[in-house]
């Protein structure tokens, strides 16, 4: 059996594309499909996965990791970033043809469960229904009244667990300026912007009570003197995680030295060189890779 084809397909997401790869082999009926989305490059990862169909097409889409090493060298001088997540759509793919070759889930073949139920959380809670409501055709969030209905819904639907995002609320102070938002800025947290995150949190968790998990992600949106004053300033409720980027470990070990709310990293990390840094100085407490980013091999 030989790959024969890689093809790659855009669907709408509303808020970013859903990117998937599919790849063909000579075995009739026999494909596998890879997720390689991401936020705001889908098109330049599709060409990439072009690229690199030049050098996939035709080997054993068995062998997933002669493949990833390969492909990993081949782009050892811009490793990470586009390429990465180029390679980890391919890669997630040759997974799932290994699956259905073998008549296994992935997850047998990566050596069985460790456990039979996982939380599920309901991501970007509030902040995709204060943008793009009409597309999903739902009621838009617009004030903290609106955060307290939608925590209604997410009592009715079972969620035992939320991760939001720092919206902007019409009943909040300086809910109109959002220059902080951009990534040019000196990285701190002015007082303007802590109140509003104090303001959508504590909604939240007088709204869903004390058992159901609050995490807050900023992203890169503040440096270290930011997010220590952020993390100080939610102690008191109680956050499941507060989900912040960095590239220097050094940073995040003092961020989390810091305070006592839980921080999470690592979406934007790429193989376990990057990761390493980050796990020997125990820089969080959550590790967060995105396979979508970092594929499975």
């Amino acid at each position: 059996m030989k790959i024969t084809s890689i093809k790659t397909y855009f669907v709408d997401g509303i808020f970013r594309p859903w990117t998937f790869v599919k790849i063909e082999t000579s075995d009739p009926g026999t494909v596998g499909w890879g997720d390689c989305t991401d936020w705001g490059a889908a098109k330049p990862i599709a060409s990439m996965i072009e690229l690199m169909s030049e050098w996939v097409v035709g080997r054993d889409p068995m062998d997933a990791e002669s493949t990833w090493w390969d492909l990993a060298a081949s782009n050892c001088r811009h490793t990470g970033g586009i390429a990465w997540k180029a390679m980890s759509g391919i890669d997630s793919a040759l997974w799932d043809i290994r699956g259905k070759v073998l008549n296994a889930p992935v997850w047998q073949l990566l050596g069985g469960k460790m456990r039979d139920r996982l939380r599920l959380y309901w991501s970007h809670c509030g902040s995709m229904r204060a943008r793009h409501a009409e597309e999903f055709g739902v009621a838009p969030v617009r004030t903290t009244k609106d955060l307290e209905k939608l925590s209604e819904e997410v009592l009715q639907r079972g969620y035992t667990a939320i991760k939001t995002n720092l919206i902007d609320l019409e009943d909040l102070d300086n809910a109109s300026d959002s220059q902080w938002r951009f990534q040019s800025n000196a990285g701190d947290a002015p007082p303007s912007v802590l109140r509003r995150a104090e303001a959508i949190i504590r909604t939240f968790r007088e709204s869903l009570g004390p058992d159901i998990g609050i995490a807050l992600d900023v992203a890169f949106r503040f440096k270290l003197g930011g997010v220590i004053k952020l993390a100080r300033t939610l102690e008191p409720y109680d956050l499941m995680w507060l989900e912040t980027e960095t590239l220097d470990p050094d940073a995040l070990k003092l961020i989390r030295e810091s305070t006592a709310t839980t921080i999470c990293h690592g979406e934007s990390l790429f193989g376990a060189h990057q990761y390493k840094p980050f796990l020997e100085q125990h820089a969080s407490d959550i590790v967060m890779p995105d396979l979508a980013w970092n594929g499975i091999t």
